[in-house]
């Protein structure tokens, strides 16, 4: 199998690439033979083409490796790429095929078939998710988010007024912004998880504090250290910087706060929607960019930047790569062995041009069977 690794995107500000090319001594010849990255791949990083032919890898302008290559390695593909790939071509990447609608059709129209990276998961022997192969690029998300949105409003916590700041769910996301936020020195932090409460705090996190939520007939409360129970609202309108870093079910979206709530957020507040789902979380819920990252609502601020790891964009580059090293020997089998294996066959959102996941069909309300029409 040859793979195409493009290095360039059609969205704007995209900046990683899947395999940095300080790790391409580290493939094995044999894998590197099967490689061909777009050219240009990796001057932002000072690798020449001359040094990247000299490795053994292959060299082809970006619209060849669409148009010829077994695969195509490709990290965030836009419904352009995918109208450019050979009909019955293979994707792997961060399609998100359940929330971008033109991404879904494309494959389906050109029988594509997709494996979406953020579909891998390790499962343990009664097949319960243990772990995200690419977890540090949502660390990351959380992260970058913190840095770059502090940075915007000129806050510091060692530094200038002192801030009372509330986390929004403690998985990957979560954590990233948590560090970020003690790497500036803030103090005041409640994180608050379904998961875990007080007294099941990780080790070594200081300077904050854990509450667990729940629903409670229809409205969500938090529980504090001596058992009372009080809205979670409360503790938002109390605080001056929100930070979202839930990773929603669209098909079962969390929502903190109705049309009514919105007047009654406290002025200045500082609203951090990281992991933003148009609609989701908050009634004004709706993605920004690095190029207009901020919303004035009159009066509070609202910050939900889209992939907020290319603000250290090389360094996710090279999260990303560790993670993805182990797995391209594999995905190099081919088809018939991803079939055999579950981390594969379960990423398998679209296997030519037909739908495999459910939550897809479900959310963009599709008929079951190819060609897969919309229901409404």
């Amino acid at each position: 199998m040859k793979l195409g690794i493009i290095g360039t995107s059609l969205k704007k500000n995209e900046k990683r690439v899947p395999i940095h090319p300080e790790h391409l001594s580290e493939i094995s010849t044999e894998i590197r033979q099967q490689l061909v990255f777009e050219q240009g791949y990796g001057e932002r990083f000072g690798f020449s083409d001359a040094t990247l032919l000299a490795l053994g890898v292959g060299l082809a302008p970006r619209q060849t490796l669409l148009e010829s290559m077994d695969a195509v390695l490709l990290l965030k593909p836009m419904p352009a790429d995918f109208e450019n790939l050979r009909p019955g071509g293979v994707h792997w990447g961060w399609p998100h095929c359940m929330q971008q609608v033109a991404n879904t059709q494309a494959a389906i129209d050109r029988r594509l078939t997709v494996v979406a990276m953020e579909q891998m998961f390790i499962r343990d022997e009664q097949g319960k998710r243990i772990l995200h192969p690419f977890y540090k690029n949502n660390e990351m998300g959380g992260y970058c988010a913190v840095l770059h949105a502090l940075a915007l409003k000129s806050m510091d916590g060692n530094y200038g007024k002192k801030r009372k700041v509330v986390i929004l769910s403690f998985g990957a996301v979560g954590q990233g912004a948590l560090r970020a936020l003690q790497g500036r020195g803030f103090t005041d932090i409640t994180v608050c998880t379904q998961q875990r409460s007080e007294t099941e705090r990780p080790a070594g996190l200081e300077n904050c504090e854990f509450r667990r939520i729940r629903q409670e007939q229809g409205q969500w409360v938090i529980t504090e250290p001596d058992g009372r129970t009080r809205p979670l609202l409360a503790l938002l309108l109390e605080s001056d910087i929100w930070i979202n870093a839930i990773l929603q079910d669209p098909n079962h979206p969390v929502m903190y706060m109705n049309e009514t709530d919105v007047a009654r957020i406290k002025p200045g507040t500082y609203i951090l929607d990281i992991s933003c789902d148009e609609g989701l979380g908050f009634p004004f819920s709706r993605p920004t960019s690095f190029d207009a990252p901020l919303i004035e609502m009159g009066h509070f601020d609202y910050y939900a930047v889209d992939h907020t790891p290319n603000y250290l964009w090389e360094c996710a580059s090279w999260e990303v790569s560790q993670a993805l090293l182990p797995y391209l020997p594999e995905f190099l089998k081919g088809p018939a062995h991803w079939a055999q294996t579950r981390i594969f066959r379960e990423a398998i959102e679209i296997q030519a041009g037909e739908i495999q996941n459910s939550e897809i069909l479900a959310f963009q309300k599709r008929e079951p069977v190819y060609p897969h029409a919309m229901l409404v």
